[in-house]
């Protein structure tokens, strides 16, 4: 990040022509950073989703599974530990700060917005 924003200020003092075009290429190359870092957190939100969803799944055919009359004991067994375990189960989160799930991109959305005005602002002044 240093190294990036040294290049900049070296070319922003630069001509006034190379200037437009490496202002032009460091905003492109900015852009794509922050669609890939969106694209990664809303690819990994979707997995854990998806996991979270197995998980309410696994629960659901576990106590059908214990409420089925024909069920063999070492089938009922198993499924007993399964919802023992998810018994203490929660939604994974990032150091405590925020759970990991569907909903995180739109507040992260709205963050970096609200970072992009607050720079525009500075960038207008």
């Amino acid at each position: 990040m240093k190294v990036n924003l040294m290049y900049m200020q070296q070319a922003l003092s630069s001509s006034s022509s190379s200037r437009h075009v490496t202002v032009l290429v460091m905003s492109i190359l900015l852009a794509a950073r922050i669609v890939k870092f969106m694209a990664l957190i809303i690819i990994t939100c979707w997995k854990c989703e998806q996991f979270y969803i197995s998980v309410e799944e696994t629960k659901s055919a576990c106590i059908q599974r214990i409420m089925d009359k024909n069920c063999s004991e070492s089938v009922r067994h198993l499924c007993k530990r399964v919802l023992h375990v998810n018994r203490t189960f929660r939604k994974m989160t990032a150091c405590g700060l925020f759970t990991i799930d569907s909903s995180l991109p739109i507040p992260l959305t709205g963050l970096l917005i609200d970072q992009i005005i607050i720079m525009l602002q500075f960038a207008f002044l």
